[in-house]
């Protein structure tokens, strides 16, 4: 029984020993890569917050950017169409223009084909009249006298 008593004090001791020597050699190796890969964790995780909010903030630049490229797209498009109604407006004012030239144009040829035929008229007409009247005033005014009296009264009203 001595025996029993002092193989179970002799295991305890043993057993002591062993639970030291683990306890040591667990601190002394495992335990700090243990701490050092809790460390790494922690700074994994520290890195993906900041990489987080580093990529929200990002992500609210690009919104706001977004907002005013539209905002400035949108000022372009209003401007595109004040641009093209301008341009229609001239065009149509072009094309009234070039539609009034084009009736003034055709106005001055009917006033020169009147003309034209006018002159073309008393071209042919006027030796005819000034023949028929030469012949009316020699039969009217057979004598020189009366003759003289009525060129010199047409010469006063002419110079009149």
């Amino acid at each position: 029984m001595l025996n029993n008593i002092i193989a179970i004090i002799f295991r305890l001791i043993n057993f002591s020993i062993i639970v030291a020597g683990s306890v040591y050699l667990f601190q002394k190796y495992i335990l700090s890569s243990i701490k050092e890969r809790i460390k790494e964790k922690e700074i994994f995780w520290q890195n993906l917050r900041i990489n987080k909010e580093s990529l929200i903030d990002q992500k609210d630049r690009i919104i706001t950017q977004i907002a005013s490229q539209e905002t400035y797209a949108q000022y372009l498009l209003n401007n595109i169409v004040k641009w093209q109604k301008y341009i229609q407006q001239k065009e149509l004012q072009k094309i009234e223009q070039q539609k009034n030239i084009s009736i003034h144009i055709a106005q001055r040829i009917d006033q020169q084909e009147q003309n034209y035929s006018l002159e073309l008229l008393k071209q042919e007409l006027l030796p005819d009249v000034f023949d028929k009247a030469y012949d009316e005033l020699k039969k009217k005014y057979q004598s020189p006298i009366e003759a003289q009296e009525y060129i010199d009264k047409v010469l006063n009203q002419i110079g009149k």
